[in-house]
């Protein structure tokens, strides 16, 4: 039985791939996937791989959710954080946030969950 909770977690953990959607006909056919320590992307392929990063990001929480579903709250904190990643590697891509923006926001996102978690 799906909850409203699970609900939830889907919708948040399949945002990114609905943005993916729309700007996916707009990207180059090759994209950075991986930037160095200098932020020079320094892995460059097929904008096809952004699905898969995407969908494995989108995946981890719904798995998460459906198998804990006693605690429903931890796959929706999940899937905030991996919706929130995938977004900004998207943005990142399209070259909408610095990398370091970027890493900035990874960052401060983990210790967030870490605090959250046993308390969900």
């Amino acid at each position: 039985m799906i909850t409203p909770l699970m609900l939830l977690t889907i919708l948040i953990a399949l945002m990114p791939t609905a943005v993916l959607a729309l700007i996916y006909a707009r990207l180059p056919a090759q994209v950075p996937l991986h930037w160095g320590i200098t932020g020079k992307p320094d892995i460059i392929g097929s904008k096809v791989h952004l699905w898969v990063l995407v969908g494995f990001f989108a995946l981890l929480p719904l798995l998460l959710a459906f198998a804990v579903p006693q605690r429903p709250m931890l796959g929706v904190v999940a899937a905030g954080q991996m919706a929130l990643v995938s977004l900004s590697i998207l943005a990142v891509v399209v070259g909408r946030l610095n990398l370091w923006v970027f890493s900035s926001i990874v960052l401060c996102t983990i210790p967030v969950v870490w605090w959250l978690t046993p308390q969900l």
